[in-house]
């Protein structure tokens, strides 16, 4: 699939090509490889956007709920996939809140190595506005990526979001969780996507009552399920 053919596959709906054919990340060997889709990201992938692909911009709200095991690849996929709608979408505006600073500044860091390894063709339209916890592009409209925490919560406030996205949302300290809601909510629009995704933070907390609301059918969301043992490198072989 040429360049463009993937970029239009992207605006369409499925931004996998995209990430697949261009973005690069360290391995386990800390190698640089190309980002493919490991079982984990497939299931996202699949059960987000679906065979038909479903459009990020222009179409209906979205909410997305994961709870996962520690190693299920869903914060370098969330990243990966607001690095390659920034890097191709004009007016897309994203926040990440992740737990703690160190954790903000760590994946702000990832989505830095998706443009060092981007190849010379993909560097159009280059970089704007970009430090520890803001990345933009010099789009028209421009678009932008935040990285957070949910302590920092004004971050959210005067602005407009496509997509929401908690991380680690179990690990939140509770004295920040409802002034953070409080400021996304100025910020959402009526086509905003939500993605909540952690590991199990016990019975507590916003992602906690999320999680019963959905299993009670009160929320209006898709809901994944990714534990350790639906990775086939964690089970052993029969016999």
């Amino acid at each position: 699939m040429t360049a463009a053919e993937c970029r239009e596959t992207l605006w369409r709906g499925n931004p996998r090509p995209w990430i697949e054919r261009n973005l690069k990340i360290k391995d386990e060997r800390f190698q640089l490889a190309p980002l493919i889709y490991d079982t984990s990201q497939q299931y996202y992938h699949e059960r987000i956007f679906g065979e038909k692909g479903r459009p990020l911009l222009g179409g209906a709200p979205f909410e997305a709920f994961n709870l996962k095991d520690r190693k299920a690849r869903w914060t370098t996929w969330t990243t990966a996939l607001h690095f390659a709608y920034a890097k191709n979408v004009p007016g897309y505006s994203a926040i990440k809140f992740l737990f703690d600073d160190s954790t903000a500044e760590d994946v702000g860091k990832i989505f830095d190595l998706f443009w060092e390894n981007l190849s010379e063709e993909e560097r159009d339209p280059g970089k704007d506005q970009w430090d520890t916890h803001v990345k933009a592009f010099k789009h028209n409209p421009p678009s932008s990526v935040v990285f957070t925490t949910a302590k920092n919560h004004n971050m959210g406030r005067s602005r407009t979001f496509k997509v929401i996205d908690f991380d680690e949302m179990g690990k939140y300290e509770e004295s920040y969780e409802q002034p953070m809601m409080a400021s996304v909510a100025n910020a959402m629009t009526t086509e905003t996507w939500i993605l909540k995704g952690s590991t199990s933070g016990g019975p507590k907390g916003l992602f906690y009552q999320d999680f019963l609301d959905i299993k009670t059918g009160k929320a209006n969301t898709i809901y994944l399920f990714r534990p350790w043992f639906s990775r086939p490198e964690n089970v052993l072989p029969q016999g």
